[in-house]
């Protein structure tokens, strides 16, 4: 129905998000430019939200294209994990050693010497 009557060449509504169907107006545009500015200056973690059908994995998709070669990104699709649970979840997405069982402290120090041989790589 919208391919004929808006000349699409493909549905523009799917459950998975098609970034080459991003429309940046509604402030969609300039949201997309303050995560690529903001993750691409190492201004930290990330976290988009805002309520459902409103397009936070279509920004996602788009921010995973934008940004430059030098930044590495990880996608949590699931927000309602317990801070333990983020804390394994982004070593898991980074691929660190984590030995099973280790602690809070155990995966933080990974974490962080994962990030500071990222920053400090020459």
């Amino acid at each position: 129905m919208y391919c004929q009557h808006f000349g699409f060449s493909k549905s523009p509504f799917k459950i998975t998000p098609d970034p080459e169907l991003f429309f940046p107006g509604g402030n969609r545009g300039a949201v997309l430019d303050a995560l690529v500015y903001a993750v691409s200056r190492g201004e930290g973690i990330v976290k988009v939200v805002g309520e459902v059908g409103s397009g936070k994995t279509m920004l996602c998709r788009m921010l995973e294209r934008e940004l430059p070669s030098h930044c590495e990104m990880i996608y949590l699709a699931n927000p309602n994990l317990a801070p333990d649970e983020l804390l394994q979840s982004i070593a898991f997405e980074l691929h660190l050693n984590v030995v099973p069982g280790a602690t809070k402290p155990e995966i933080t120090r990974l974490l962080q010497e994962y990030l500071l041989n990222r920053v400090f790589r020459t």
